[in-house]
């Protein structure tokens, strides 16, 4: 099984890899954070209930407090981005249609669901045969960069995409006692996957 290593946590019972959450630098949040607690809240719904709990209760205070819901399209199609007109205004295709933030963040869902899904060859073996140990010890190191440099370059892309679906909201920042009026303190430590395996 791959080993924990460094501030990355990994579920142990998903194999899906989770930001630990940001610590208080200062006295706002923004829209990255409320994308980190989104994405956790993703990984941890099927975890231990302390686990799923904690996450869900904190994305539903960034939810609130940013006034927008990540896991469904944006309830008014906000302003084509800059760099679409600009692919549009070069491309002979068909043009938008209304329901292109629909269809953006229909893929941005899936974009996430493929990066949560990237693991590496070895995460199903738990104790693996003396032969694929030393498969494993050849290959790992490279087949693990690339998977982190895939679902890092996934990542960045569906936060992209969720900034051109809510702008409004990715330009703005709230702070922490709009989470605690929302339900959730900000300085409470997240619990440890580790300690629900």
């Amino acid at each position: 099984m791959d080993q924990i290593i460094g501030i990355n946590r990994r579920d142990v019972r998903s194999h899906r890899q989770v930001r630990p959450i940001a610590s208080m630098s200062g006295p706002s949040f923004g829209f990255s954070e409320f994308v980190e607690a989104w994405r956790n809240r993703r990984a941890f719904v099927g975890a231990h209930p302390d686990l799923a709990g904690f996450h869900e209760n904190r994305y539903r205070a960034y939810r609130l407090g940013f006034g927008v819901d990540l896991n469904v399209p944006p309830a008014h199609d906000p302003p084509v981005p800059d760099w679409m007109n600009e692919s549009l205004r070069h491309d002979t295709g068909p043009e938008l249609d209304s329901s292109w933030a629909q269809q953006v963040h229909h893929f941005v869902l899936q974009v996430e669901d493929q990066a949560d899904a990237l693991e590496s060859p070895w995460s199903g073996y738990f104790e693996s045969p003396p032969a694929l140990v030393i498969v494993r010890d050849r290959y790992r190191s490279t087949v693990v960069r690339v998977l982190e440099d895939a679902r890092s370059e996934l990542r960045s892309m569906s936060y992209d995409l969720l900034v051109a679906l809510f702008p409004e909201s990715a330009s703005r920042r709230i702070t922490s006692d709009e989470l605690v009026e929302h339900g959730f303190d900000p300085r409470e430590p997240a619990p440890d996957p580790i300690d629900y395996w």
